[in-house]
């Protein structure tokens, strides 16, 4: 089975890296820019991981992993936060990790910490998973 992870943000420019970076490893990577296409997406395609943004136009990202994580077919999917600088509260990043997120991270300085875990959680198919 393929490794795809949905990466979810209003500006591409600042996720290029990341989806690049990705698609380079050998995951398959799905770009969506606003809640609405995101929630489409999430209940058509089977995706191994979530990258959000906090904020874009229709749910923000709160939203989206509410929809994930109460949902039974979607629950499962680890849920990663890489948000702008600055742009989330240290409160509202704890609020992330309870509702179920894998961390948050910040773009762009924290890409390369990012796909570490990434690669950890969501391995690609022959390589070890170091999740406990």
């Amino acid at each position: 089975m393929t490794v795809k992870i949905l990466v979810v943000d209003d500006i591409l420019e600042e996720v290029k890296d990341i989806i690049e970076k990705l698609r380079e490893l050998g995951y398959n990577v799905m770009f969506t820019q606003n809640g609405d296409s995101t929630v489409k997406l999430l209940k058509k395609e089977h995706f191994s991981a979530v990258i959000l943004d906090f904020l874009f136009p229709g749910l923000t990202g709160k939203e989206i992993i509410l929809l994930i994580k109460h949902d039974k077919g979607l629950k499962e999917i680890p849920v990663f936060f890489f948000v702008g600088h600055n742009s989330v509260p240290s409160k509202l990043k704890k609020e992330f990790n309870l509702l179920g997120a894998e961390g948050v991270w910040e773009k762009p300085r924290e890409t390369q910490k990012l796909i570490m875990e990434i690669k950890k959680i969501v391995p690609l198919k022959g390589e070890k998973h170091d999740k406990c």
